[in-house]
């Protein structure tokens, strides 16, 4: 089974929904019928689905970054469909979308906070601390305490290490050769726990234990940073890191957890979704890529 980690995404995504009113881009109640019409699909599809029905709506000629900033009487409506969007994708061209409109919903509607939090929560999941901090501040939004990243370099794949207590430290992620496995999971996740526990412990895994990543899926809140140092200190040969930013990490992105990245090097080869029993699918795709050779398919180079 899986978590599908976007309560807090969602909560926020209905709020900005009930200022938006009837039409937005894509309309309410498209985005509404799309999240019910596929609320048993995964999450890759409905985004598939929701990024569709945005881009159906912009100009013919619009480029994939340009900063369509449309009529005052659609401005809210556009605003409420990118920031939905923008909480599921979590990258730096739907933060810049965001950013884009940012200024001229605060012009429109000053009293409305709806568009300082969304450029705070994906400032968050992007790991821009320091402007996530300066949001808050002159927008008076609550926001949890967000540790100090040391060395962060946000155009680079990297990862984050829990080292002195609110502090983080940044470090370049870098795929090994050959066969290896990227676990995205979260502490906070029940089968992310239980798939992580078994394959610190459990002998079965021990040729995979030291050919795994186990990589804390961004969201939009900061959580789970005790977990991960109480994890960490008990398993230091197994530690678990938080994804760094959006960059670099293209086909091994997901919007739940735990899942699972068979790689060959840089090449993901398949992916597994969720922990079902005691994580034969996982286990049954392992020994098929050692007794594979050199046959290497190719699904999707990382970078």
């Amino acid at each position: 089974m899986f978590c599908r980690c976007l309560a807090a995404a969602l909560l926020a995504i209905a709020a900005l929904a009930v200022h938006a009113g009837a039409v937005t881009l894509p309309s309410s109640a498209q985005v509404e019928q799309i999240e019910r019409g596929r609320a048993s699909a995964r999450p890759q599809e409905r985004v598939a689905a929701l990024l569709a029905a945005y881009q159906a709506r912009l100009p013919a000629d619009a480029l994939p970054d340009d900063c369509h900033v449309p009529a005052p009487v659609e401005l809210k409506q556009h605003f409420a469909a990118t920031a939905h969007i923008a909480r599921y994708v979590m990258d730096a061209q739907w933060l810049a979308r965001v950013r884009c409109l940012h200024p001229a919903m605060q012009r429109a509607f000053p009293a409305d906070t709806g568009a300082d939090r969304a450029l705070l929560d994906l400032l968050i999941a992007t790991r821009d601390f320091d402007q996530a901090r300066e949001v808050a501040k002159r927008s008076s939004l609550h926001v949890p305490v967000l540790p100090e990243i040391l060395d962060l370099q946000l155009q680079t794949p990297g990862l984050l290490l829990p080292v002195a207590e609110g502090r983080l430290q940044w470090v370049p992620w870098r795929l090994p050769d050959g066969w290896h496995v990227v676990a995205m999971v979260h502490p906070l996740c029940g089968f992310s726990r239980r798939a992580v526990q078994a394959m610190a412990t459990d002998e079965a895994w021990g040729e995979l234990r030291g050919r795994l990543q186990l990589v804390v899926q961004r969201e939009t809140r900061w959580s789970g940073e005790p977990e991960v140092r109480a994890w960490n200190s008990q398993h230091p040969d197994l530690p678990m890191a938080f994804q760094a930013s959006a960059v670099g990490w293209d086909a091994l992105d997901a919007y739940e957890t735990p899942v699972f990245h068979l790689m060959h090097g840089t090449q993901r080869v398949s992916t597994i979704v969720g922990w079902q029993g005691e994580g034969q699918a996982l286990a049954e795709a392992w020994r098929n890529a050692r007794t594979q050779g050199g046959a290497v398919p190719e699904v999707d180079p990382v970078r």
